[in-house]
């Protein structure tokens, strides 16, 4: 199955979300200014500089859940025992050792039938 991902709305709502939050926080604490000032200026850098990649452009999976991602040139990577499979949301353990990546999909990335066989795919195997 091939898997076109594209960017997700949800997940760019909850990190600007998050960071507001971090910045409300900062501006509730008791403290100086300065120690204030700082604090936004962090959260702020912060959601700019570790804001979420974008997926990559196509995702190979096959029946036995292996993926491929040609943008990371790692060949065939199993899953691994971190995979989490939720209703909305999944994280793909993939690869062992130096090639470990995980990769985190949300509903919105993909098509509706895309995302229940992929699901399918997953839960199959992760249970056989």
């Amino acid at each position: 199955m091939t898997l076109r991902p594209k960017a997700s709305r949800a997940l760019w709502l909850w990190w600007l979300a998050l960071h507001a939050l971090l910045a409300a926080a900062a501006l509730l604490v008791a403290s100086p200014w300065p120690i204030k000032l700082a604090a936004l200026l962090i959260a702020g850098s912060h959601g700019v500089v570790r804001r979420p990649r974008p997926p990559p452009a196509v995702i190979l999976v096959d029946a036995d859940a292996h993926c491929i991602v040609p943008a990371w040139s790692a060949g065939r990577l199993a899953l691994g025992a971190r995979t989490v499979v939720c209703p909305h949301w999944l994280r793909l353990d993939l690869g062992t050792g130096p090639q470990q990546r995980d990769l985190l999909l949300v509903v919105d990335q993909l098509a509706p039938f895309e995302w229940a066989r992929l699901r399918a795919v997953l839960d199959r195997t992760r249970r056989g």
